[in-house]
Order: C-alpha cells, then sequence, then structure tokens
C-alpha cells in the first residue's frame, strides 16, 4: 500500500517582471527526503535565483525555502522543528513499529508451524 506523498518542493524561476515562475514540483513521503531532496533538486537543476520551497501539499504550509544566489551560493531554510513535521515523524515512527510487529508476528507464527 503506498503511503500518501504530503510533502510538495516547487522549483520556481524568477521571471524579468519580478513574478514567480513553477518550474517542476516533486511529492514526497519523508520531510527529512524531501529537505535533502529540495537542496539536490536547485543544485543539479537550478539557476542562480531559483528558489525550492518545501510546503505540506494540502495545507500549504511552507517547511523552508532553498535559494541560490547570484554567486551560486545556496541558502537554505529549513524548519526541522516545525510541529507538521513533527506530528508526521511521530506518525511515520509509530506505523514502522506496527510494521515490525507484524512481521515479526508473522515470522514466529510460520517458525512455530515448521
Amino acid at each position: 500500500m503506498a503511503q500518501e506523498r504530503y510533502i510538495q518542493l516547487s522549483l520556481q524561476r524568477k521571471l524579468n517582471n519580478g513574478t514567480f515562475s513553477v518550474i517542476t514540483t516533486r511529492s514526497y513521503v519523508h520531510p527529512h527526503t524531501a529537505a535533502m531532496k529540495a537542496v539536490e533538486l536547485i543544485m543539479f537543476g537550478g539557476q542562480p535565483g531559483d528558489v525550492v520551497e518545501v510546503a505540506h501539499k494540502e495545507t500549504g504550509n511552507q517547511f523552508g525555502t532553498v535559494k541560490m544566489t547570484a554567486t551560486g551560493r545556496l541558502n537554505i531554510d529549513i524548519q526541522h522543528d516545525h510541529p507538521m513535521l513533527i506530528a508526521h515523524s511521530i506518525e511515520l515512527r509509530a506505523a514502522l513499529r506496527q510494521r515490525q510487529e507484524q512481521a515479526s508476528a508473522k515470522a514466529e507464527k510460520s517458525g512455530k508451524s515448521k
């Protein structure tokens, strides 16, 4: 069963009239993967002046940005302590714990049947 991808990255490029145009969007399940991929996306697909926004897909809450300056430097501002990210991490840990318990119960069951 595939998990819902709630974390969205959008690579945005500043146009001559001062507005931003979305170049590409990507979605991720895990916020920490999204944060790493935001840096990777702008390093390999960005130009000076581009911005990658990390946000929640449904609510639009912004967790951070990665900006490439005119000199090619990256300004990374990602809030790892954002309440939605913490809640997501707690839910994720609970789901993983449940899967591990199910797998160990299944292994015990198959071990006893032999």
